[in-house]
């Protein structure tokens, strides 16, 4: 057995991408903001954050602005309420708005709505009323001035 092979393992997990969860918009009743994310580090701790008109930021990818939150009039200022635990990587998600909010477990799944507490896997999607529709992810970070594509 080449002895290289046998150490391949253990250096490709040093070699790793880090990874983070965020929010990405998949639709938005302004379109410019479809495919905006959440800055990095934002569950950093397994803090929970407000999901509503006014938070949290949300910008375009490789951004480092401060971006800007939903602004939508129809969703609540506290619409959720979404805890990342890192120890089980799945998000805890509760509502706490007005508006309707649904889980859409992968694409083509049929919408069911929110029951409270729901813990769901990276890759889930909201849809708040039929406003709204983000995706909780669990992805590699950018590298640093990493460009993006288009």
């Amino acid at each position: 057995m080449n002895p290289n092979q046998a150490r391949l393992p253990s250096a490709e997990r040093q070699h790793e991408t880090p990874r983070h969860p965020g929010i990405e918009v998949l639709h938005h009743t302004d379109l410019s903001r479809v495919g905006q994310v959440t800055p990095e580090g934002l569950f950093e701790h397994d803090d929970t954050i407000i999901v509503g008109r006014r938070e949290p930021p949300f910008r375009d990818p490789g951004d480092e602005g401060a971006g800007r939150p939903l602004e939508d009039p129809f969703v609540s200022r506290e619409q959720l309420f979404v805890t990342w635990r890192a120890f089980l990587k799945r998000f805890e998600v509760r509502s706490t708005g007005r508006a309707e909010v649904s889980i859409i477990a992968s694409p083509g799944a049929t919408p069911v709505p929110l029951t409270d507490p729901a813990w769901v896997e990276p890759g889930t999607m909201l849809a708040i009323g039929d406003r709204v529709l983000l995706r909780l992810f669990w992805r590699p970070r950018r590298a640093v001035g990493a460009a993006r594509l288009g």
